[in-house]
């Protein structure tokens, strides 16, 4: 819900949004949503809320996180067109929705994994270059 607050509260305000704005505040929400996730399950929920603390954790992902959010992206795009082509079947819609968390899950926890072996790279003690 926070990552898509703002794109919420302005559908919420106007009644008519430009489709750059909404694709923006979508893409807004779409950046959010993983590192915001990966934050709250390793930190604490507080650190997730600080934009200095999101902006620090993409920054150290790196080229990872993008290849996240494209693949979470795309995803929730195709979960949608599944859901549209098989309207009547809430079972295949909560099959799909809940392979879907357990998909985001397993590609934040491949992003934080490299994350914490570069971390490990850059963390070599002195003594053990003599």
């Amino acid at each position: 819900m926070i990552g898509f607050l703002p794109f919420i509260l302005i559908i919420w305000q106007l009644e008519e949004l430009s489709e750059a704005m909404t694709w923006g505040l979508l893409a807004l929400g779409f950046c959010y949503v993983p590192i915001g996730l990966m934050i709250a399950a390793m930190d604490e929920l507080s650190k997730a809320l600080n934009p200095m603390v999101l902006l620090s954790c993409i920054r150290r992902a790196g080229s990872g996180y993008v290849v996240l959010i494209i693949t979470f992206g795309l995803f929730t795009i195709g979960n949608s067109f599944i859901e549209d082509a098989f309207a009547g079947s809430w079972i295949f819609s909560s099959v799909i929705a809940a392979y879907g968390i357990m998909f985001t899950a397993r590609l934040i926890g491949c992003v934080y994994r490299d994350r914490l072996a570069n971390d490990d790279e850059e963390q070599v003690e002195p003594d053990a270059l003599d």
